[in-house]
């Protein structure tokens, strides 16, 4: 492609933004019982459109 040089600065500055994005995230906890769980993932699931690993990870 004629861009082939613009390319490369593309793929640094998508990366810069998923890594923001991603730090993010990270810093979110949710606080749930046991009981809210369901309701909430699916809250996420839908607000986000995105698939929801469930993990039990500290419970």
């Amino acid at each position: 492609p004629e861009d082939i040089d613009n390319l490369d600065d593309l793929v640094a500055e998508e990366l810069d933004n998923a890594y923001r994005i991603y730090a993010k995230l990270r810093c979110l906890v949710i606080d749930v019982t046991l009981a809210d769980i369901e309701e909430i993932a699916n809250t996420i699931t839908h607000k986000f459109k995105m698939p929801l690993k469930v993990s039990h990870h500290r419970f």
